[in-house]
């Protein structure tokens, strides 16, 4: 079945495949160092009655644990696993070798670090038949089998550590969003938008949904599309990620102006006034009062919203005041090292561009 989408142009409606009954659905998974967890990533699709065909590829990023002989030993029982190879060692490049090496009408993300609810499949497929959306998507549920891990969990799903941006952890109704964690997309989405874009090591997803709400596409959110998380293990692994984070935020924003929130520019703001007031106050003692001042303000808050969600993921108020600091530090600081980093961008080389994806490869 095809649908009008412009003068003389038609595209296949929500991933159906002309001629079958049946869709063929396409597991992406980027994996790099995911030995503990990769299994816990692919089963769920495996035993999954819903009546589609179905594959999973891995990309995996030239691992260094077991990760690779995992995922060739699950394809040895089940052949409808392949993996890939990414030398590129980063997310976007993953999902799209394994995105350009699947077969499927549909293309569903999964992360190595995260585990599908039982009937996941089922409901991003219900959630694309009933809706026009462009990218379905559902919630985070986030979980730590460490202290720091429970800790972060707890800090990232609350207003006090990451803002305006947790509609995707706490919605409990169907809505249209600007973004949604993961996602699930007609194919045909990929070759009119494009692939992941490879200058968004981090931030890649919300990249690819300013695109397709730039090209008049809309992305739905369910709450019936669930899955677990499994935040970083370590403090240094947190530190890591939310750097990171700060540093391709920059970069999002030049490629795509809109993107930019108030809440991104907090962090920042209070990594920038910190440094400031510390240096004045070799000068002028009255510098570093106001510092303790602001510290005192942030930890009066930090400890107020704590001990709201710290009991909810097992963790305690001051691990979760750590969490909100090292979010709130990493992400602050990397984005200023994102500006120095990515300077000479806003002026040239500003967008980019995100590769196409050919025509897909034959069936076997």
């Amino acid at each position: 079945m095809y649908r009008t989408v412009g003068e003389g142009e038609m595209e296949p409606v929500q991933g159906s495949r002309p001629g079958s009954a049946r869709r063929l659905v396409s597991i992406v998974i980027p994996a790099r160092n995911e030995a503990s967890t990769i299994a816990r990533a692919i089963t769920p699709f495996l035993v999954d009655r819903t009546s589609v065909d179905l594959e999973v590829v891995v990309a995996d990023g030239r691992s260094t644990d077991r990760t690779r002989e995992v995922v060739q030993e699950l394809a040895e029982r089940d052949p409808r696993v392949r993996l890939v190879d990414n030398p590129a060692h980063v997310t976007p490049d993953g999902l799209n070798a394994a995105i350009m090496a699947s077969r499927g009408d549909v293309i569903l993300r999964m992360d190595g670090h995260a585990e599908p609810s039982p009937g996941y499949l089922a409901a991003c497929l219900a959630a694309l038949d009933a809706t026009s959306a462009w990218n379905v998507g559902g919630l985070m549920v986030k979980t730590g089998e460490t202290a720091a891990a429970r800790a972060a969990s707890a800090a990232a799903t609350s207003p006090f550590g990451i803002g305006g941006g947790l509609r995707y952890h706490l919605v409990t109704a169907p809505v249209d969003l600007p973004h949604v964690w993961l996602g699930c997309w007609p194919r045909w989405v990929f070759e009119r938008v494009g692939l992941f874009d490879p200058d968004m090591v981090r931030n890649q997803d919300e990249e690819l949904s300013r695109r397709i709400l730039d090209a008049g596409g809309t992305i739905r959110f369910d709450p019936a599309i669930h899955a677990v998380y499994r935040s970083r293990a370590s403090w240094t692994g947190i530190l890591r990620q939310y750097f990171k984070y700060g540093i391709y935020r920059v970069r999002a924003v030049q490629k795509h102006p809109s993107m930019l929130r108030i809440r991104h520019l907090i962090p920042p703001a209070l990594v920038a006034f910190l440094v400031v007031t510390g240096v004045f106050a070799l000068a002028v003692p009255a510098a570093g009062l106001v510092a303790v001042l602001a510290l005192a303000a942030w930890l009066i808050g930090a400890t107020v919203f704590a001990r709201r969600v710290a009991g909810q993921h097992g963790s305690t108020v001051p691990e979760v005041i750590a969490a909100y600091a090292c979010i709130h530090v990493a992400y602050g600081t990397g984005f200023w090292i994102g500006l120095i980093r990515f300077a000479p961008r806003w002026l040239i080389d500003r967008r980019g561009s995100a590769p196409v994806l050919p025509g897909r490869p034959p069936a076997t």
